[in-house]
């Protein structure tokens, strides 16, 4: 995992309650919805006879959950287990998806603890599946401790099952070796880190990166961070100057340390975001060649943290075991985007290949010719599900986010499988072979690896299950959208209600209430327009759910705003996404005024300005637009413009053609 100070925020606090007494909750998919294990369930296959261990940073409150009988009996292993409360998150995780199979736990930590602790829940707890959520930084060696005991264990117990989190460091870190190269910067001589050489590329003194506008950066570096090592500043380390610069090579910032940490802040002008370029510098004459450095970009906005990608990033693995033969490696995505079973990757989650740079042997490390790279993460799973974070004071029920819950989830899937009699030792082909792709075509891809697991398709794959008609939405491209008469009939009815015709608004809710997806929308409508906004998420999410585009769009405003639902800018890009590319103008709008500033997606002016134009082209009209269209045009290039407007006619007659965020 990344650091505490960098460390994603794993909850978020719960939408606002629901106005009036007796309205129905915002539909949340649950877990046998998300994973597809409803008939696997159905079937009595609760993990029972399958034994869980868990390894993670403790369970704090463990005695609490326990009491209210949130959490089952654990068997612990390891020690004191009172540092932290993600295993208390993992353990209700899995004890929700398979709530028969039994449970122990252990406090990893350094690679020498986690790899102890695999092996007490393997060898005294006869664990049948290992879920390790004790990822360090990235590390680039192959093989690490931790990898060589998984790769142990795995050979001596083959039919145990390795779960363990892609990691929570996407966009990449820079990891190399101190390569200097003589640098003259307002007429001082430095020696300055060569980025380029380090790498293998031409040489070049200038890391990278983009910052959205708007949000604070932090650039930290590490030195001495030797791959095998947790990435700490050792009291040797040097002083180094690290600065950040504009393309004019004018310092916007710099700080002198031992690790620095540079921070720009949210009020940096529009100038200092086109391209930053970040310098490593040692005073002229100091080049001590066994420096190492380990640098990240990190955006914070709000409550998130995303590190940001780095010209010469080099994207290595999360200390997971790469080549441990049973390992399954999981990534989360963002459960909020789903439709038709397709969802946004996290920002946060890495995406693969994970690539080992160096070739670790006794106390040396040496850097491969190539990276050796293998196929992580494996699969996908919707994150995002509420546990019980026990605090001071009381307890609340509140979303879990990232690998740490994407992991324990993915391994329940496992204890379901086996219960339900699926051999171990082809479980990750079978999972491969199963899963619902989330590229554009079958197979693995660096986001989303195999795809999101199903467990029912994989018990029937398996035979556990009968073939049978599974409850699937179907894919596909979106038809161009118009209004039939009944959805026009519908919008009447809610505009009626509106105006308080209490007999149209109760026959709008019947139609709603039936089923049907044009009412469920605009019934979601003049919810939100009397000021419902958690009933009107729950209707919207129905119809939306169900390809209206009238929902669809709404769910995206609800998204961005944080009404009724948790605030998900990227969530309200991909519903907005969805009703833009069946045609309507309104969605367009919206989803080119957000892409224009940064919102939600990376800031893409050009598509955002082109949205916009399109939408009035469409025959959307309002006074705000004209004025928004023309601040859009003013924070572009005269090329961007041009470029902007030869996508207008595209996108207007043809909105399939519109790009995802």
């Amino acid at each position: 995992m990344i650091p505490a100070r960098l460390r994603l925020i794993a909850c978020i606090a719960l939408a606002a309650g629901i106005a009036r007494a007796g309205a129905p909750p915002v539909t949340a998919p649950t877990f046998d919805v998300l994973l597809h294990t409803h008939r696997l369930l159905h079937s009595g296959d609760r993990g029972q006879g399958v034994r869980v261990g868990v390894i993670s940073n403790g369970t704090s409150f463990y005695a609490t959950l326990a009491r209210q009988r949130i959490l089952p009996s654990v068997t612990f292993y390891g020690g004191d287990a009172s540092h932290g409360d993600e295993g208390d998150w993992m353990l209700q995780i899995l004890h929700r998806i398979a709530p028969r199979a039994q449970l122990a736990f252990c406090p990893g930590g350094s690679p020498a603890r986690t790899v102890s602790c695999a092996r007490d829940l393997v060898r005294q707890f006869h664990a049948d599946i290992l879920v390790d959520d004790t990822n360090p930084q990235p590390v680039y060696a192959f093989p690490d401790d931790k990898e060589i005991g998984y790769a142990a264990l795995s050979r001596e117990h083959p039919d145990v099952l390795f779960f363990t989190g892609a990691g929570n460091n996407g966009g990449g870190y820079y990891e190399g070796r101190w390569t200097p190269t003589a640098m003259m910067l307002h007429d001082i001589r430095y020696e300055a880190q060569d980025f380029g050489a380090s790498m293998g590329r031409p040489g070049d003194p200038y890391e990278r990166l983009t910052a959205p506008p708007g949000t604070a950066v932090d650039v930290v570096l590490g030195t001495n961070a030797d791959p095998n090592g947790p990435p700490r500043c050792s009291t040797s380390n040097p002083d180094v100057t690290l600065a950040l610069v504009d393309g004019s090579d004018e310092i916007l910032r710099s700080v002198h340390g031992r690790c620095p940490v540079l921070s720009l802040s949210e009020s940096h002008p529009p100038r200092d975001v086109s391209s930053l370029g970040i310098l490593v510098l040692l005073p002229s004459g100091r080049s001590p060649v066994d420096l190492r450095l380990k640098l990240v970009a990190i955006a914070l906005s709000g409550e998130s943290v995303t590190p940001l990608p780095l010209e010469y990033w080099t994207g290595g693995g999360a200390g997971n075991s790469a080549a441990a033969p049973q390992l399954i490696s999981v990534a989360a995505v963002d459960p909020n985007t789903g439709w038709h079973e397709r969802y946004l990757y996290e920002p946060f989650a890495n995406s693969g290949p994970q690539c080992m740079q160096y070739l670790h042997t006794g106390a040396r490390w040496t850097r491969l010719p190539a990276p050796r790279c293998y196929r992580q993460p494996a699969f996908v799973v919707p994150d995002g599900m509420p546990v019980v974070m026990a605090g001071v004071g009381e307890e609340r029920y509140a979303p879990f986010s990232g690998d740490s819950a994407a992991a324990p989830a993915a391994a329940g899937v496992a204890a379901l499988l086996l219960s339900a009699h699926v051999p171990a030792g082809g479980m990750i082909g079978l999972l491969e072979r199963t899963a619902i792709p989330q590229g554009d075509v079958p197979g693995w891809n660096a986001h989303y690896g195999y795809g999101v697991l199903d467990a029912d398709a994989a018990a029937v794959r398996a035979g556990a299950l009968p073939h049978g008609r599974r409850d699937s939405r179907a894919t596909g491209i979106i038809p161009l959208f118009h209004r039939t008469a009944t959805a026009l009939e519908d919008r009447q009815l809610a505009r009626q209600a509106r105006q308080g015709d209490r007999g149209a608004l109760a026959q709008l809710r019947t139609a709603a209430q039936q089923g049907r997806a044009n009412a469920q929308a605009w019934l979601a409508r003049y919810e939100h327009d009397v000021g419902d906004e958690a009933l009107a998420a729950h209707w919207a999410l129905l119809a939306a759910d169900r390809g209206q585009p009238d929902a669809q769009n709404l769910l995206g405003s609800l998204y961005d705003r944080g009404w009724g639902v948790p605030s998900d800018p990227r969530a309200a890009q991909a519903w907005w996404w969805r009703a833009a590319r069946a045609g309507l103008p309104a969605a367009m709008y919206n989803m080119g005024t957000t892409l224009s500033d940064g919102r939600g997606a990376p800031a893409n002016p050009e598509v955002g300005y082109a949205l916009m134009r399109a939408a009035f082209v469409r025959g959307l009209r309002f006074p705000a637009m004209v004025r928004a269209m023309a601040l859009a045009r003013l924070r572009m290039k005269f090329g961007q413009i041009g470029a902007a407007e030869r996508l207008v006619p595209r996108f207007a007659s043809d909105p399939g053609s519109i790009p995802p965020p």
